[in-house]
């Protein structure tokens, strides 16, 4: 793998990276590889065990992220969240909306496994005042996208998460307070410095940089 011959390369990432950077990724990674082979994962948490780590992971933290031991950690993307809702709706034309304004809303829950990303999003409604009117559970952020779109409340999540919209509905910026997520991509330095490895990141890194309503490393 250090010399760039034929071998394997292990990569975990979470949902929405899934969708949003690893087809580029892998395509980007395979045209210029053509014979390595690829092993792919879909994880949120580090293993406890470092023997059971991905040679690259792809995970989100709120702030800085400790990789332990013979990894290194490469920020990637300060990911803002989002609300999504109907082109119709009231506050669909502003520019961002307070998330206190979105209390009275019914809520779509996007991640009902109790994951960062919804805990995230729990404490920065507290800090506004107010506790998320869950009107219906999805576990997944296609899923509630869809339930807004037939009309059944809003959901908040992350940018990333909503790049791809129907056209029918809109995402607007949250604040007051807006939660975020930071993008890692989470490296074993063993093979930190191979060709194969530091394509991957920098294709990662060019996803990133058009990541939708977020802002890239720098």
């Amino acid at each position: 793998l250090r010399a760039g011959r034929h071998s394997s390369l292990s990569i975990a990432y979470f949902p929405s990276v899934g969708s949003a950077w690893m087809p580029t990724v892998v395509r980007t990674l395979l045209r210029e590889f053509p014979t390595i082979r690829l092993r792919l994962s879909l994880r949120d948490d580090i293993p406890v065990d470092p023997a059971e780590r991905a040679d690259v992971q792809i995970l989100v933290e709120r702030d800085d992220l400790d990789p332990g031991p013979g990894f290194r950690a490469h920020h990637l993307l300060v990911d803002p969240y989002v609300v999504v809702l109907p082109r119709t709706h009231p506050l669909a034309d502003r520019s961002s909306i307070e998330l206190v304004k979105l209390a009275g809303e019914d809520w779509v829950d996007n991640d009902t496994s109790g994951g960062w990303c919804r805990r995230n999003l729990i404490e920065a409604c507290r800090a506004a005042g107010f506790a998320p009117p869950f009107r219906v559970e999805a576990h997944d952020y296609p899923t509630a996208i869809a339930f807004v779109d037939a009309g059944i409340g809003i959901t908040v999540l992350p940018g990333l998460g909503a790049r791809n919209l129907p056209p029918s509905l809109v995402s607007v910026p949250v604040t007051g307070p807006t939660p975020h997520r930071n993008i890692y991509a989470l490296v074993q330095t063993t093979v930190e410095d191979a060709p194969p490895v530091r394509a991957v990141l920098a294709a990662l890194r060019r996803c990133a940089g058009t990541g939708s309503g977020a802002q890239p490393s720098s």
